[in-house]
């Protein structure tokens, strides 16, 4: 708590930037061509990718005017060092 407060009291993170200093963003869309949207998000070290898909399907006779969503989320292995798998 002392170390975060000292850091606030000189207007300085952890990391050495200022409390005002941002870590560069960098945004590309539509990367992947087989998803009906796509998303790439570098922000300092961090890389997230995302992808969406979409099916449209008849709804089943019994419930017409209802409809089902589907939600599948998968991490990469090289996520992080402390990813052990699914």
């Amino acid at each position: 708590q002392d170390f975060c407060t000292e850091c606030i009291q000189k207007g300085i993170r952890i990391d050495g930037r200022g409390v005002n200093d941002y870590r560069p963003v960098e945004v590309q869309l539509g990367l992947i061509v087989q998803a009906n949207g796509s998303a790439r998000l570098r922000l300092g070290a961090s890389d997230v990718l995302v992808c969406v898909k979409l099916e449209c399907e008849t709804p089943d006779a019994s419930t017409p005017d209802e409809g089902r969503l589907q939600v599948s989320v998968e991490c990469s292995a090289c996520a992080s060092p402390e990813y052990e798998g699914r």
